[in-house]
């Protein structure tokens, strides 16, 4: 009988699921109209410096689009409207902190503009252009009619039958 060979240990994996990376390259590459499987592809590559397996990359987005964390759009990948908006917000909570640090700078004051100067704004507004009404109401706008190309190809002459 033959005898049997012995695997060696494979090596543990240094990069996160297919899935992980693959909702992390979309947030990375945030794309308007969603991102691309060769720009997935390409992120995931340089990021993690691994040789991409397709089939498991596709699968992956399969999953995330059936589960709801990714949606499909055309032959792109984006992330849905509620995940786009948290993210966001994540990074408005510690802008306050350091607007706080900015704060004690000092402020100036804008002195109170003069009142003659409200009346002539007022008077100047007045003095526009007439509204799309009352355009209406003056008359209909000339209507220019385009000449049409002249031809100088002859009509095609009928074939004659034999």
């Amino acid at each position: 009988m033959a005898s049997k060979v012995a695997k060696a240990p494979s090596a543990k994996k240094t990069h996160p699921t297919y899935s992980v990376m693959s909702a992390e390259a979309v947030k990375a590459l945030k794309e308007r109209s969603g991102s691309s499987l060769p720009a997935l592809t390409k992120y995931i590559t340089t990021t993690y410096s691994i040789d991409v397996n397709k089939h498991a990359l596709n699968k992956a987005l399969r999953d995330s689009v059936s589960d709801g964390k990714l949606i499909k759009v055309k032959a792109s990948y984006k992330l849905p409207a509620a995940a786009a908006k948290e993210a966001p917000k994540k990074k408005k909570k510690a802008a306050p902190a350091a607007a706080a640090a900015a704060a004690p700078k000092k402020k100036t004051v804008k002195k109170a503009a003069p009142a003659a100067a409200k009346p002539k704004k007022a008077a100047a507004t007045k003095a526009k252009t007439p509204t799309k009404k009352a355009a209406a109401a003056t008359g209909p706008k000339k209507v220019i009619a385009k000449k049409a190309k002249a031809t100088t190809k002859s009509p095609k002459k009928a074939k004659s039958s034999k």
